[in-house]
């Protein structure tokens, strides 16, 4: 078993854990007549992504042709994005301000600056192995 094979296990396990626990908070928490509201957004959400995002994303990969770092990074920032509009949107107009006290935009910044640099640390790691690469391939040549 490869360690890719390892990791992707543990991250399989550790999304339908959270899978699991969000729905049990969800059936637990939200009131009946919130679902219509809630399966709403959720199906809006399928119709952005199949009529923006995915067509979007496919755009600006073939214009800007980013590597796999930079594809993750993308991604991980549009996700994060994605899912803090709501809090973003309705900041100013929320009914009850003690269910979030901090500004949305001081919870998010940080988060967002933990998706870059982990950013910048793949790319840094990625160079630094391509660098080691092309080093061993050239001994391996002036060996034979």
């Amino acid at each position: 078993m490869t360690s890719t094979t390892i990791t992707r296990g543990v991250l399989a396990a550790a999304g339908i854990a959270l899978l699991l626990r969000g729905g049990f908070i969800a059936l637990h928490t939200i009131q009946p007549e919130q679902w219509p509201e809630i399966l709403i957004w959720f199906a809006g959400g399928i119709v952005a992504h199949d009529a923006v995002i995915a067509p979007l994303t496919l755009l600006l990969g073939r214009i800007f042709r980013p590597g796999p770092v930079i594809a993750a990074g993308w991604m991980a920032l549009g996700v994060a994005l994605i899912l803090t509009y709501p809090l973003l949107k309705g900041a100013e107009v929320r009914r009850n301000p003690t269910i979030i006290p901090d500004a949305p935009v001081a919870g998010l910044a940080p988060a967002l600056a933990v998706v870059a640099v982990g950013l910048l640390l793949a790319w840094a790691v990625r160079r630094v192995r391509s660098s080691r690469q092309r080093v061993g391939s050239r001994a391996d040549r002036e060996n034979r």
